[in-house]
């Protein structure tokens, strides 16, 4: 039997709630989300910076874009990311639900963006699941949902 390697702490970035890791490989990076600090993390292991970007609102989720950027589920609904930092809003979602965040995603194989919302306070089952295609359209995939989380490892097509 082989011994089991030695996990080594690369970056202590004191994150609150660490969600969503996303390796681009077209720019060897790892992206992830700081639901609570807000912000989108882009790492590069190769050099050990990490780039903080601040959303201004919650984000569960990040998922690459095959035109470029990335796809976020943030508080409200769904967002982009450019490249260069900039953050603009696709679409809202639950805005009559204001007790309720977007939460964890993964795009499928397809490019489908799944994310689901999460009560703020977990203490009910009054989350979704969603599916932003793209053209835009949200779907609600399933209601009555606790907390969605993704595992999928897709690139979206949306906007």
């Amino acid at each position: 039997m082989s011994a089991i390697p030695e996990a080594t702490l690369v970056l202590d970035a004191g994150a609150h709630v660490a969600e969503s890791p996303l390796w681009d490989a077209s720019t060897g990076c790892l992206l992830w989300v700081d639901i609570e600090r807000e912000e989108v993390h882009h790492f590069d292991p190769s050099t050990g910076n990490d780039r903080m970007i601040d959303v201004g609102q919650s984000v569960g989720a990040v998922a690459g874009r095959r035109r470029g950027g990335y796809v976020l589920a943030v508080a409200d609904g769904f967002a982009v990311l450019e490249s260069d930092g900039s953050v603009s809003r696709l679409v809202s979602v639950e805005a009559e639900i204001p007790e309720n965040r977007m939460n964890d995603g993964k795009c499928d194989p397809r490019g489908r963006f799944f994310a689901g919302t999460v009560a703020r306070d977990f203490a009910s089952p009054s989350g979704s699941l969603y599916r932003l295609d793209a053209d835009l359209t949200v779907r609600r995939m399933l209601a009555g949902v606790w907390a969605s989380n993704g595992e999928w490892a897709g690139v979206s097509t949306a906007a």
